[in-house]
């Protein structure tokens, strides 16, 4: 059943957000960079364009303190509840999809990239799941910010499954890492062929630092990043 009343659908995210910071001060966390000073917690040199999968969006969002981001939201209604949440934790909302609302929300991103950090899932909000869309290249392209591709695993977790994706939610006391590969840098006033050759190689480091976080919660050695601190 939907929820079309903003105050249900702002009760429901509050809700949702303090579960979830709840459980994450459970959850022990270990933060690996490839290239010191692109903890997306912590004040950086620079600023980025972060990207995770869809699916692991939940560890982004509620396991740490927040310093200036903002974040890509769905003008769905389901994108209402995560919006809502977004800003419960310190994380400015910018509404919009290559569906609804794309070129506007893009805009909006170049004039708050300046004082900002920007996250966004390249294979949201309809998927297909772990296929980057070339909207964040584009972005990149437009305002000269590097693209830090990033990982959130756990030693222990539970699949929700989804129309298109998956959502994963740590349990209780697991252990999870948090990883940051290098910054990823793409020319200014790129064609569409520029784009699509900047997205396949994007799509490589991710994929790259996917597999590198899932290897870390399987006990396996990783080889592109290293350990930055622990949660606090």
């Amino acid at each position: 059943m939907k929820i079309r009343s903003r105050v249900l659908t702002k009760l429901a995210a509050r809700v949702a957000c303090t579960a979830f910071r709840l459980l994450y001060r459970t959850v022990k966390i270990e933060y690996r960079q490839a290239v010191p000073g692109t903890d997306a917690f912590r004040p950086t040199p620079e600023k980025y364009l972060y990207c995770i999968w869809h699916d692991a969006l939940l560890g982004p969002v509620f396991a740490d303190k927040h310093v200036c981001m903002a974040g890509l939201v769905s003008q769905h209604q389901d994108g209402s509840y995560l919006a809502d949440a977004m800003e419960m934790v310190g994380v400015l909302p910018v509404r919009g999809s290559s569906k609804r609302g794309g070129a506007q929300a893009l805009r909006q991103m170049m004039e708050a990239v300046e004082n900002h950090h920007i996250m966004i899932t390249p294979d949201g909000p309809r998927g297909p799941r772990n296929v980057i869309k070339d909207g964040i290249v584009f972005l990149a392209s437009k305002t000269g910010r590097a693209i830090v591709p990033t990982a959130f695993s756990y030693e222990r977790c539970w699949t929700f499954k989804g129309s298109w994706t998956d959502l994963f939610i740590p349990k209780p006391g697991t252990k999870a890492w948090f990883i940051a590969g290098a910054p990823f840098r793409v020319p200014p006033d790129l064609d569409r062929d520029g784009i699509e050759a900047y997205r396949v190689q994007l799509q490589a480091r991710l994929d790259a630092i996917t597999a590198e976080a899932a290897s870390l919660a399987k006990g396996l050695p990783a080889e592109i990043t290293q350990p930055a601190r622990k949660a606090a």
